[in-house]
């Protein structure tokens, strides 16, 4: 059941280190000063919104509406979403609002993005805990 679930990733958080930033909507990376370790287990927490453009305003599974766009870090997942990376040059991952642990597959500085290729008209913020 989702209570069970809840009530399992609250174990999870228990003991954890923990960090909250924010990542501003015209902004593609924020480098949040965290540095994981192969096989390590993070949580992420979002809230707050952005506007992607003057019409739209967006949680953090970004844009109901699917566009596809070869010019986002993730083309075929939704524009304003959060996303990660591990590594200036990591490949980025989905966040949104998966309540699961992620299993880090490699080592480096942890990265909190905005699935998006155009900034200039964004506005807002998502602040976001990491437990790691």
């Amino acid at each position: 059941s989702s209570f069970d679930i809840e009530s399992s990733y609250q174990k999870f958080r228990q003991g954890k280190r923990q960090k909250t930033v924010e990542i501003k909507g015209d902004q593609s990376w924020l480098d949040t000063g965290i540095t994981v370790k192969i096989g390590q287990e993070i949580l992420f927490s979002v809230s707050g919104f952005i506007q992607i453009n003057e019409q739209t305003r967006v949680f953090q599974n970004g844009e109901l509406k699917l566009t596809l766009n070869k010019n986002k870090p993730i083309p075929n997942h939704p524009t304003g979403s959060v996303i990660s990376k591990v590594g200036e040059k990591g490949k980025p991952f989905y966040v949104g609002d998966d309540k699961a642990p992620f299993h880090m597959e490699r080592k480096g500085r942890l990265f909190i993005g905005i699935n998006d290729f155009d900034f200039k008209d964004n506005s807002g913020s998502f602040k976001v805990t990491i437990f790691y």
